[in-house]
């Protein structure tokens, strides 16, 4: 029962409405806010995993031209020196015994069979920037070591983070052996 009470001249009425005061409309600001969390993290983890699959295509292509620069052979070192014993004794101990000779291998040869590789595969994987970067040649005349170097784009915060408004830098090595089997 609702009993008017006087205090200094007033009345004022008991309500049975709820206790505190009104919350109409405080629940859109939690809204707004988690609602801007959210979209932070996926374009957070949408341009993370662009750049993961750009460096994996750049991997891909950098084991693509370190294959193709091992079966550059010197063509003048092969016919002046022949096969290297040295070089042939270890990649028969690395390949398990398997009795085939190595190609012999130049730096001159690795990089500029590299570059050859780049003017056609670089262009189907879709990394910015491809470029042949050192150390890329023959560090023991038998394995081919290619490093390519290109720009991964961020395809959704690139235009607030001015940093890498050209896209982030990306490197991948790789070493290959060919053996000259008859």
């Amino acid at each position: 029962m609702n009993r008017p009470s006087v205090t200094r001249g007033f009345v004022r009425r008991r309500s049975n409405t709820g206790p505190g005061p009104n919350d109409d409309g405080q629940i859109l600001p939690l809204v707004i806010a988690y609602a801007l969390i959210i979209l932070t993290l996926v374009v957070v983890v949408v341009d993370i995993s662009a750049v993961h699959l750009q460096r994996q295509r750049l991997f891909s292509l950098t084991d693509g031209a370190a294959l193709d620069a091992a079966d550059a052979l010197d063509r003048s070192r092969f016919y002046r020196d022949g096969i290297d014993q040295e070089a042939y004794q270890e990649a028969a101990e690395a390949s398990a015994g398997d009795e085939t000779a190595v190609v012999p291998l130049t730096d001159l040869t690795v990089r500029s069979s590299a570059e050859r590789y780049l003017v056609t595969a670089a262009p189907l994987v879709r990394v910015a920037g491809v470029a042949v970067d050192q150390p890329t040649g023959s560090p023991d005349g038998v394995t081919a070591e290619v490093t390519l170097v290109g720009r991964a784009t961020l395809p959704l915060f690139n235009f607030a983070a001015a940093r890498w408004r050209d896209g982030v830098p990306i490197r991948a090595t790789s070493r290959a052996r060919a053996l000259a089997a008859p």
